[in-house]
C-alpha cells in the first residue's frame, strides 16, 4: 500500500514503476510486466457501446479479444451491466463505468498491478465486491503496488505500506505499523 495526503507523490511513484516517467535521480528496477489502473474507465469511448468499450479497454491492458469474447458475460454480470451490454457508453453513470472498468481490469494478466485510487469511484455495494475480489487473489502470485486514502484498505489487504509525504517515504514496513504512525500524525 501507499498512503499519504493529496500532493505527497503516489500517483507519481506509480507512474514511475509503469515507466511513463523516467527517475530524475537514481535508479528504478521493475521484475515484470506492468499494469497501472489509474482513473477507471480511461480510454473508454462514449459513442461506443459497453461490448465494443470492453475489447477496447481490454486491448489496453493486454488482454486477448479471444479471452475477453470468452469472458464477457462473467465482465458484464460482474459489473451487474448484463442489460446494458448494446448501450452506449456515455449513456452509462459514473458507478457503472467503474464497476464495468474494474470488471474487465481483473483479467489483466501482468504479474505487477498497479492502483491509484480504484475504489474510490465506486458505492459502498461495489467496494465490498472489490474487497471480497482483492480476498479471492490475496495469496496470488501478482504482486500489487495501491495507493489508497481508505485506510480500511490497506489494513486489511496491504502486507507492507509505504507512507510518502511531498515526494519523500517517511515510514516503509509492516502496514499495522506504518498506519499507527500514519493515524498519529492524522
Amino acid at each position: 500500500g501507499i498512503v499519504g495526503n493529496n500532493g505527497s507523490g503516489k500517483t507519481t511513484l506509480l507512474k514511475l514503476v509503469a515507466g511513463l516517467y523516467p527517475p530524475t535521480h537514481g535508479t528504478l528496477e521493475v521484475k515484470g510486466d506492468v499494469t497501472l489502473l489509474s482513473g477507471l474507465g480511461v480510454g473508454m469511448v462514449g459513442q461506443l457501446s459497453v461490448r465494443e468499450n470492453i475489447f477496447l479497454y481490454g486491448a489496453l491492458y493486454g488482454i486477448l479479444r479471444r479471452q475477453l469474447e470468452q469472458q464477457i458475460v462473467e465482465i458484464l454480470e460482474w459489473a451487474q451491466l448484463e442489460k446494458f451490454e448494446h448501450a452506449k457508453f456515455q449513456t452509462l453513470s459514473s458507478g457503472m463505468r467503474s464497476r464495468l472498468a474494474f470488471s474487465i481490469a481483473r483479467y489483466a494478466a501482468s504479474a505487477i498491478h498497479l492502483q491509484d485510487e480504484a475504489l474510490t469511484a465506486g458505492d459502498k455495494d461495489f467496494a465490498q465486491k472489490c474487497y471480497r475480489y482483492y480476498e479471492s487473489i490475496r495469496e496470488g502470485e501478482r504482486t500489487f503496488l495501491i495507493a489508497a486514502h481508505d485506510l480500511d484498505f490497506v489494513e486489511r489487504f496491504c502486507a507492507r505500506t509505504l507512507w510518502l509525504a511531498h515526494g519523500r517515504q517517511l515510514a516503509f514496513g509492516d502496514t499495522a505499523h506504518v498506519l499507527q504512525e500514519y493515524r498519529r500524525y492524522h
